[in-house]
């Protein structure tokens, strides 16, 4: 393998894991909200509102997954 191959697929896996960092942060800050509106909805008695909402988001991320 040449030096050019071998930087080629470094720059390759370095963009690759970049996609799946970015993936991981959107995951991260829905189920962050998630959790922040649930406490706020159980206060309020309306869990079911937030899991109907974390469902569909997680759905969305899921359609998404493979994306970049």
């Amino acid at each position: 393998m040449s030096n050019e191959q071998s930087t080629t697929d470094a720059t390759l896996d370095a963009a690759q894991l970049e996609v799946e960092l970015g993936c991981a942060r959107r995951q991260l800050e829905i189920a962050l909200k998630t959790f922040a509106c649930l406490e706020l909805d159980i206060a309020n008695g309306t869990v079911r509102d937030v899991l109907l909402r974390y469902i569909r988001d997680q759905l969305i991320l899921i359609g998404d997954a493979g994306t970049p």
